[in-house]
C-alpha cells in the first residue's frame, strides 16, 4: 500500500490504509505490514461511524430522488434483494396487500404506481437517526403528486423509516395519513381506485 495513494494528503492515505485494515480485520484475514496502531485504528473507526452515518442519509435521500424523478431503475439499484416494504394503507384501503418482499414483488408495484401518479414535488425534511436502532434513519417527506387519469392533484406528506444496512436499503416503512388518500380518491370520483391497491397507492413516498 506505501505510495499507492500519491494523490492524497498523508492523513487521508492513513484513513483509508486504517480502513483497509479494519476491514481485513472483520473479514479474520492479516491487517498486513502498514497496519495502524491501536491508537489509530481507534480512530478510523469513529471515522468509519462518522461517514456510515452521513452515507445513511445519502443514500435514502438519493432513492428518493430517484423516485421523485420515477426512474424505477435507480431505485432498485438503492434497494438490498430482500427489501421490506410496507405502509398502514391497508388499515382503511381493501383489499390491500400491504407489505411487499423482495425486489421481484416491489419492482412491479413500483412501476404500476409510476404509471398511474407523477411527481410534482418532494420535499424530505427533518432527518434523524433512530436512537433505538442506528441503521433506521427517517424523515417527514411533503409531496405533491398528479393523478394521472384525472388530472387532479394531491398535495400530502408521510412519514418514512428505513433501515440501511450494508450500504443498501433492507427496508422501508411509510406511515401515510390514509384518511386523506381515501378521501381524494372519493372527491376525484373513482370508487374503483379506491378498492383498487395497484391503482391508489403510491410507493414509497
Amino acid at each position: 500500500m506505501k505510495g499507492a495513494l500519491p494523490f492524497l494528503h498523508r492523513n487521508q492515505s492513513r484513513l483509508l490504509l486504517g480502513l483497509v485494515c479494519r476491514q481485513r480485520m472483520i473479514e479474520g484475514l492479516p491487517a498486513g505490514d502498514d497496519a495502524p496502531n491501536e491508537r489509530q485504528l481507534t480512530m478510523v473507526s469513529a471515522w468509519v461511524d462518522h461517514l456510515e452515518h452521513g452515507s445513511r442519509f445519502d443514500i435514502v435521500e438519493a432513492f428518493l430522488r430517484a423516485w421523485a424523478e420515477q426512474d424505477i431503475e435507480r431505485c432498485l439499484a438503492y434497494l438490498a434483494p430482500d427489501i421490506t416494504y410496507s405502509d398502514n394503507i391497508g388499515d382503511s384501503l381493501k383489499p390491500y396487500k400491504g407489505v411487499w418482499q423482495g425486489k421481484g414483488e416491489l419492482e412491479p408495484y413500483m412501476r404500476t404506481a409510476a404509471s398511474r401518479w407523477s411527481f410534482l414535488a418532494m420535499r424530505p425534511k427533518q432527518p434523524r437517526q433512530r436512537m433505538e436502532d442506528t441503521s433506521l434513519v427517517q424523515y417527514q417527506i411533503e409531496f405533491v403528486i398528479r393523478h394521472r387519469a384525472s388530472g387532479e392533484v394531491l398535495f400530502g406528506g408521510n412519514r418514512f423509516v428505513a433501515r440501511i444496512e450494508g450500504g443498501l436499503i433492507r427496508s422501508i416503512q411509510v406511515f401515510h395519513d390514509a384518511a386523506m388518500f381515501s378521501a381524494f380518491l372519493r372527491l376525484i370520483g373513482s370508487q374503483r381506485h379506491a378498492k383498487s391497491s395497484q391503482e391508489t397507492h403510491l410507493v414509497p413516498c
